[in-house]
């Protein structure tokens, strides 16, 4: 690196793909171009989590938005449009509400770090894991692939299945 040369780290980078991911999303973009940013950016972090902590960053990832959500409700800040989008699986609202109530109990305040130690999060098998990172892949993958079909084609339909929040959200449990 030559002195004066401006670097992007690949966290930052990724980080920068999901804030242009979220702009582009509230600006009603075009859903295969956000689900193309979003599954580069996931790609990265996954990789990087998976490399540093040596275990399945995936589910940590969903683990710990699931967290965040919960914080968010225990704090009464949690965005009205998101707080709508989560209130379509009902069984998982119902979940995060139970979450916020341990959250509450702990502390709104809690570190990430007090949260994972303090509200394990347990996934019911691997079936979610999968279905959810298919539905994440799906399309940036019929992209990526094109020279194994140029001629391919995919519903448009999907993309805006795959950027639902209803993407096959597994029901996850708390151990008190």
């Amino acid at each position: 690196m030559n002195q004066g040369e401006l670097v992007v780290l690949k966290l930052e980078a990724a980080q920068r793909q999901l804030d242009a991911a979220i702009r582009m999303f509230f600006m009603d973009e075009d859903k295969l171009a956000i689900l193309t940013v979003v599954a580069a950016a996931t790609t990265v972090l996954r990789d990087i989590t998976k490399k540093s902590r040596g275990r399945d960053s995936f589910e940590d990832g969903v683990a710990d938005g699931f967290r965040g959500y919960a914080r968010d409700i225990a704090r009464g800040t949690l965005a009205a449009a998101t707080e709508e989008e989560l209130r379509r699986d009902q069984a998982l609202w119902d979940c995060l509400v139970s979450l916020a109530e341990r959250v509450s109990a702990i502390g709104v305040d809690a570190s990430m770090e007090q949260l994972r130690q303090l509200c394990p999060i347990r996934f019911p098998d691997d079936g979610w894991k999968k279905d959810l990172h298919q539905g994440l892949t799906k399309i940036p993958n019929f992209l990526k692939h094109a020279d194994n079909d140029p001629t391919g084609w995919i519903n448009e339909k999907d993309a805006s299945q795959a950027l639902s929040a209803n993407l096959a959200y597994p029901l996850v449990t708390y151990n008190h």
